[in-house]
């Protein structure tokens, strides 16, 4: 009886361990890469430059979609900005040779890469929604808005169904662990809700477990 006792104490400590997966040190230093762009000025612009061309496992999450007239900023709207969608774009031009560009568009969808991220923003008031496909197994989410947790509301659903939040955390971004495994064919749905106008730095890391 206390050899169970110890085998199920050791399956429930396990369980919560993996449902309580720690964030990895690459989306660690992807974080660490867009919160030094906060209030950057050119020196630390240029440190993170280096920083997302040295790191080859990420790929900018262009699949997010065109502009959404009426919901997000305009670029000559005067709010804060990482400015992190030119380097991300720079960077993964610079990875592809120009004779094969137009058929090698790289985004989140791409199976080389399990992490992707991009700027994006929203009006106060406003719902911005972001489909994103070719996700499979456990997934983490992170959005950093520019001007805090409480700027923004997020959440995300997977074909439809319940809204999972996404949880302000201690350092000002919002996170999301989903445990249970995606399969590449189901369509995720990220709904961001603007508190106030600003923009936020969405991070993706598809674990493509099983």
């Amino acid at each position: 009886m206390r050899q169970l006792f110890l085998l199920l104490s050791l399956f429930t400590l396990t369980f919560g361990l993996r449902a309580q997966s720690a964030m990895d040190s690459e989306l660690r230093s992807l974080i660490s890469c867009v919160n030094a762009l906060r209030d950057a000025d050119e020196k630390s612009y240029a440190a993170v430059r280096e920083r997302l061309t040295q790191d080859a496992k990420w790929t900018p999450m262009d699949e997010t979609g065109p502009f959404l007239r009426g919901v997000e900023c305009l670029p000559a709207e005067n709010i804060s900005r990482f400015r992190l969608n030119a380097i991300l774009n720079d960077v993964a031009r610079k990875r592809t040779p120009v004779s094969v560009r137009a058929e090698s568009m790289l985004n989140g969808e791409d199976p080389r890469y399990n992490y992707s991220l991009f700027e994006r923003s929203v009006r106060e008031g406003c719902y911005a929604k972001y489909e994103l496909r070719k996700r499979s197994g456990r997934q983490w989410f992170v959005i950093i808005p520019y001007s805090g947790p409480d700027s923004i509301a997020a959440s995300l659903s997977v074909d439809g169904g319940e809204a999972m939040a996404l949880k302000p955390q201690a350092d000002g971004m919002l996170a999301l662990f989903v445990d249970q495994p995606i399969r590449d064919n189901q369509l995720i749905t990220l709904s961001v809700h603007g508190n106030t106008s600003c923009s936020f730095v969405i991070i993706n890391h598809n674990m493509r477990d099983k």
